[in-house]
């Protein structure tokens, strides 16, 4: 406003008008209440009040410079990060369950490849032959009825319920001399037997005995003689049990000289 001289003196009753000029140009005195405070008017709606996380929100255009004594914006890793949820968190969703898992009810489907980083790792189907499981700490076992101990003579028995079962026949024809027939392995065998039967149609006696041996080797056969031998008449019977073990047993006999002998010769075993 143009400075004119004030000859007023009394300070009092100074007077002083504010002007504006608006986005014409025009000067516009600045209004005020009746108590001297500046009136504003907004062209739009205004609204001041406390901002709520969950009705509004601030978008950030630009880049924002944080100054701050200790902050750290990176990514998080597993190995060294954390996070902690002190209070409840409130999760959205259509179908979530957050429980234990249980193996009889549950299962985990794999649909892609999955990357194992690991020194020594080995996923195979797993061999008696080859590989072995090492239990290094207590294992507990869940079961109706199991007893894992050591056996005691005095309180405990094993039931066998059944044995397996070997047979061997053959038949000596016309013989007129001596010889062994029906070599068997006996090595393995619980309780075995060979029966031999003079036929009625021979015209001799015939003697027999069993050999035993280490070997296969003719010259190791020697006779049991606590098992002894038979003299068969023409349809008589002999059975030879083994007094002595030895791996190998083959049934020894004896055309008595001028006679002619057929027989038949039975190996019977328990395995």
């Amino acid at each position: 406003m143009p400075n004119h001289l004030v000859f007023n003196n009394v300070a009092n009753e100074l007077r002083t008008l504010i002007y504006g000029r608006d986005d014409t140009g025009t000067n516009r005195i600045i209004r005020t209440d009746e108590d001297g405070n500046l009136q504003f008017t907004s062209t739009d709606t205004l609204q001041t009040r406390y901002l709520s996380g969950a009705t509004d929100s601030i978008t950030v255009s630009d880049i924002v410079e944080i100054s701050a004594t200790d902050i750290d914006i990176r990514e998080l890793s597993g190995a060294t990060d954390s996070i902690t949820v002190s209070d409840i968190v409130e999760i959205s969703a259509t179908d979530i369950d957050i429980r234990e898992l249980s193996g009889a009810t549950d299962s985990i489907t794999v649909s892609d490849i999955v990357e194992i980083s690991a020194t020594d790792i080995d996923i195979r189907q797993l061999s008696g032959d080859t590989d072995s499981v090492t239990v290094s700490d207590i294992v507990e076992i869940s079961a109706t009825d199991i007893d894992i101990r050591e056996l005691s003579g005095d309180t405990d028995s094993i039931t066998i319920s059944g044995k397996g079962f070997t047979e061997s026949y053959t038949q000596l024809v016309d013989v007129t001399d001596s010889g062994s027939v029906m070599e068997v392995d006996t090595s393995e065998q619980d309780t075995y037997t060979f029966y031999v039967r003079n036929l009625e149609t021979s015209t001799g006696t015939l003697v027999v005995g069993l050999e035993i041996s280490p070997t296969t080797t003719d010259d190791f056969f020697v006779l049991d003689e606590a098992t002894g031998t038979f003299t068969l008449q023409p349809g008589s019977v002999g059975v030879l049990v083994p007094s002595t073990y030895m791996k190998y047993t083959r049934v020894f006999y004896d055309a008595l000289e001028g006679d002619t002998s057929s027989a038949d010769v039975f190996y019977n075993a328990h395995i």
